[in-house]
């Protein structure tokens, strides 16, 4: 199934979700870094991380429910899907309560074991999130043109020896 939102002629989707992925990491990092140096510029850092990703979380759930509601009910990718879309709904409260943890964003640090742990929760989550988001797109070709919407398979495989040309014989070795 092609994706239904394209840019270029490539899914939406598929490029905007490299802007939560990085924000959480570096959201986990930061709150790390953090915790051993002491720096409050790195927690401070973390809150407007938070704020790009929640709004590239947003940006790419919107890309993909354009694909989640062309899906057929009833079958695996559709149920494959709802769990794909929960996680992105649940990335999505990670940021806000990693911001609210940090709100307001001048005040210190209040509770940084508490939203490390958020963070790294988020991370676990993610991790889940990207394996459905692969299992859509290699087991179910969500988003991937079809070979009937002129898609091209790509070979795995080594193509055969080519044959020695007519009349020519090979020198041995």
């Amino acid at each position: 199934m092609r994706s239904r939102l394209r840019f270029m002629g490539h899914p939406l989707h598929v490029m905007l979700v490299d802007v939560p992925i990085g924000a959480l990491l570096l959201l986990v990092l930061f709150d790390l870094l953090y915790l051993g140096l002491d720096h409050e510029f790195l927690w401070r850092s973390g809150f407007y991380v938070a704020v790009i990703g929640l709004i590239g979380g947003a940006a790419a759930i919107g890309a993909g429910l354009f694909d989640y509601f062309a899906l057929e009910r009833g079958t695996k990718a559709k149920r494959v899907a709802n769990w794909h879309l929960l996680g992105g709904l649940v990335l999505a409260v990670v940021f806000l309560t990693t911001l609210a943890l940090r709100w307001p964003v001048n005040s210190g640090p209040a509770n940084v074991v508490g939203t490390t742990v958020v963070d790294v929760v988020g991370a676990g989550v993610l991790l889940v999130q990207g394996w459905t988001g692969a299992h859509l797109i290699y087991q179910h070709h969500v988003g991937v043109r079809d070979r009937e919407e002129g898609g091209e398979p790509v070979r795995t495989e080594k193509p055969p020896a080519a044959t020695p040309e007519r009349g020519r014989r090979e020198r041995p070795a």
